[in-house]
């Protein structure tokens, strides 16, 4: 089931609720959205995907359309698939269950939208319908499907089609043809790590890889992994949550707990090494983002900011605790710790999407960090990437509605 609302134009400014009911393929849940009329940006429209995706549910928008990976959640239920709906409506255009999860962030073209099961498989849609065209298993091995995780967004670039698995304790990302689904180079393949790796980069055919306790760069096309580094990702918790590596004028920088390392692309040497200093960053999903000459990383509890060209501090621009202690007995009471949305960029804006379910904007972040303004509040979490055009901020929450909110 899925819905939109649109409200009446002759409102009067205040805070209307609206309460939505949802049927699942296994249960059916409710929930509620305040809908604020009173400031400059108003929720435009909500929409149930009918799954409640625990992981990072990232948002892809391709042209006027939105793409969204669709799980249930309830292992060992495959109950998922993917969604596709209208930008600026929120109409549902189609849903495609695929039987199985889909954690991963599809990738899509003019023609056709591309996804990967929580079980290993490729699978190739047509846009217009979401009809499927092509079905590939990935060569995996026999572990138990509880030890694999296929959440790390899918990469269309150059022609190939880039899927990455995390399973048992080895890092896969697999090359392929767009067309056929077939192989097109070597696979990355590194060992050891933990299931909670979040992505990673591609710049001139190479892969970009950050994991618990390496950094790299591999060529799928030599099959030859051209430099790597050891990082201090180890955790004494599952993992460290290690993030897709952020590339921009021939420089590449990895997030890795609550270290930064900014390294040549092409060479692999490390240009500087710097900490945020930050509790329980290792939870945060890759939160790196770039403005102006400054790089912000948002954490458990807020966003540091560095210098793009020195990774240090930047006087008089430290962001003070936004969540405070108000946010830690929810995280705790729905185990979702490690679950947050990475800082986003919008206009000049600043936008950190939180775990206690507000969206803040700094609008001069230099002068106003300590006074956000607070664009939507809900207590459900906001989760993964959000998606935006500078005017429009479009996301997924913990219990898998998708909103759209203008900025």
């Amino acid at each position: 089931m899925s819905w939109t609302a649109t409200l009446p134009g002759n409102l009067p400014p205040g805070i209307y609720p609206l309460e939505l009911e949802a049927q699942g393929s296994r249960s059916i849940w409710r929930s509620a959205v305040k809908v604020d009329l009173t400031g400059p940006a108003p929720l435009r429209w909500s929409l149930a995907t009918g799954g409640a995706n625990r992981d990072y549910p990232k948002v892809v928008r391709e042209g006027d359309t939105l793409f969204l990976g669709v799980a249930e959640c309830d292992w060992p239920a495959r109950s998922g698939g993917v969604l596709a709906a209208d930008a600026a409506s929120g109409k549902k255009l189609w849903q495609t269950a695929l039987g199985e999860d889909v954690h991963a962030a599809p990738a899509a073209d003019a023609k056709y939208v591309y996804a990967l099961t929580n079980q290993g498989t490729v699978v190739k849609l047509d846009r217009k319908d979401g009809s499927i065209l092509k079905r590939r298993n990935l060569p995996l091995s026999d572990h138990p499907a509880q030890w694999r995780l296929a959440r790390m967004p899918l990469v269309l670039e150059g022609g190939v089609l880039y899927c990455g698995v995390v399973e048992g304790a080895r890092f896969r990302i697999f090359p392929l043809d767009p067309e056929t689904l077939e192989s097109r180079g070597t696979a990355l393949d590194v060992a050891p790590t933990e299931l909670y790796n979040d992505g990673f980069s591609v710049w001139k055919d190479r892969i970009y890889y950050d994991i618990d306790g390496e950094s790299g760069c591999f060529d799928p096309k030599s099959g030859k992994k051209l430099w790597s580094h050891k990082n201090n990702a180890k955790s004494i918790f599952r993992a460290a949550s290690c993030g897709a590596p952020l590339i921009w004028e021939g420089k590449v920088l990895f997030q890795h707990r609550s270290f930064m390392t900014l390294a040549d692309a092409e060479t692999g040497n490390i240009l500087w090494t710097e900490t945020a200093g930050a509790p329980f960053s290792n939870w945060r999903k890759h939160g790196l983002a770039r403005r102006g000459d400054l790089i912000l990383w948002s954490y458990a509890r807020g966003i540091a900011v560095r210098d793009r060209n020195t990774g240090r501090e930047r006087p008089g621009y430290r962001i003070a605790s936004i969540y405070g202690e108000k946010v830690w007995p929810a995280v705790w009471s729905q185990q979702i710790m490690h679950s947050s949305a990475p800082v986003v960029t919008a206009d000049g804006s600043v936008i950190l999407p939180g775990d206690d379910g507000r969206i803040l904007r700094f609008r001069e972040p230099e002068r106003s960090w300590k006074d956000p303004e607070e664009l939507f509040a809900r207590p459900v979490p906001v989760k993964g990437d959000c998606a935006t055009d500078g005017g429009t901020l479009w996301f997924a929450d913990f219990d898998g509605m998708l909103h759209a909110l203008a900025l």
